[in-house]
């Protein structure tokens, strides 16, 4: 989407699909070019798992490859997505790669590979059913087709392999990447991350983000938060950061 001199990149959630950006990229103004990552995985399940820093090495490939000489990019992520963008940060940098301003939208919290390497199996299948209906959210109690069965198992295929590449992984500390943060207010609704108080996660978070520039909690959950009036209070502030009188400074 768009031609324009900058351009966003947007990186999947944990269920491989970039459906749930929709809305968030129907509010974004015609002159920032986007462009949305999904899981290959999602196309092709038999795909071996990979570490999430492997697939930010690969993701960054092809970000440059996209990418035209000297232009100015920045980086999203939700949920999964988030983590994956901090380990892209932290590849660029290592490959003496230029910075992008990077959108973190309600991230898992910083130890929540922890925490995922003991939940249940019941607590599993709700994260498929709540991605499989950022897709198909008429779905419920209907009987399904066989496109959307497909559809099903290759993304538990995703939920699967990303959550466990979750659990050996921490974010890691980005000294030199101008940050955004959005968090969801209400508590999630795995019960995963809800330890945190608020200032506690806060102060967590800049720690490891030094650079971090605005930090705005939101009165929604998880899902809500790339939804609705929520999907257009993001876009408003990546608008504002697009202008180009804004230039390089942030608030």
């Amino acid at each position: 989407v768009g031609a324009g001199r900058e351009w966003l990149y947007l990186i999947h959630p944990v269920g491989g699909d970039v459906q749930a950006y929709r809305e968030l990229v129907s509010a974004l103004p015609a002159d920032l070019g986007v462009c949305v990552i999904a899981d290959p995985a999602l196309r092709v399940p038999e795909l071996p798992n990979i570490s999430i820093v492997e697939r930010a090495r690969l993701y960054l490939q092809a970000i440059k490859a996209h990418i035209p000489d000297g232009c100015a990019w920045r980086l999203a992520g939700w949920s999964f997505g988030a983590w994956v963008a901090q380990a892209i940060c932290e590849q660029a940098q290592a490959e003496g790669f230029r910075q992008p301003l990077l959108y973190l939208i309600d991230p898992p919290a910083p130890d929540a590979g922890a925490e995922l390497a003991g939940i249940d199996e019941r607590t599993i299948e709700q994260v498929f059913q709540r991605e499989f209906a950022q897709r198909w959210p008429d779905v419920e109690g209907q009987a399904m087709s066989e496109e959307r069965q497909a559809y099903l198992q290759r993304l538990t295929v995703c939920c699967r392999n990303n959550m466990t590449s979750m659990v050996d992984f921490q974010p890691p500390a980005l000294a030199a990447t101008v940050v955004r943060m959005f968090i969801a207010g209400h508590a999630n609704a795995y019960g995963l991350g809800n330890a945190w108080s608020m200032d506690d996660l806060q102060r967590n978070w800049q720690a490891l983000l030094p650079q971090l520039q605005s930090w705005q909690r939101l009165d929604t959950d998880h899902y809500g938060i790339v939804a609705g009036q929520w999907a257009r209070v993001l876009a408003d502030v990546i608008s504002t950061d697009s202008q180009p009188e804004e230039g390089d400074q942030h608030e």
